[in-house]
């Protein structure tokens, strides 16, 4: 159900869309080992000891419950050439059933994406309500980085997908 969005919320949208993240997928299987998976954008870093990630998830997502109680999932770190992958994981209209682009790591039984420049092995550490979202705070357990040569991120920004630019020299 839409609610009516004040001005003020519309303008921390807009001001919020020009600051520019990374693309992930996060990914499991659910009880019943279908693949689940959602795009996130609003991923970040929390600690070095012990290994900590977090992420947002909305309470308003379909399968609130599946992401809240999940024991174990992965964050994929999408390269530049995976749009179709963020925009597949992002829809709400899509089958799911369908998707065959991931391998399964056998120790922690978990989905990952193939052709990501990396991904993290998690398991939820700590949740914490804030607002219309929860700050999901995970353990890493593994992570792997890309084999590339020269790995380029998906990029968001302005409510639109971009490539990583030049290096900025001083």
């Amino acid at each position: 159900m839409d609610k009516f969005v004040t001005v003020e919320q519309e303008n921390f949208k807009k001001a919020m869309s020009n600051f520019s993240t990374g693309i992930t997928v996060i990914t499991f299987f659910d009880k019943y080992s279908r693949l689940q998976g959602m795009t996130v954008n609003s991923f970040n870093s929390v600690s070095l000891d012990p290994l900590l990630v977090l992420y947002s998830l909305g309470k308003n997502n379909k399968n609130f419950d599946l992401y809240l109680n999940s024991e174990k999932f992965v964050v994929n770190i999408l390269s530049n050439k995976q749009k179709r992958v963020s925009d597949f994981f992002s829809s709400r209209e899509r089958e799911i059933e369908g998707f065959s682009n991931y391998c399964v790591d056998e120790v922690h039984n978990v989905p990952i994406l193939n052709n990501v420049l990396g991904y993290l092995i998690c398991k939820p550490w700590n949740k914490i309500e804030a607002g219309d979202h929860y700050v999901m705070i995970s353990e890493v357990l593994k992570t792997v980085h890309s084999s590339q040569e020269e790995p380029k991120p998906l990029i968001y920004f302005n409510r639109d997908y971009y490539n990583l630019g030049d290096v900025i020299d001083d």
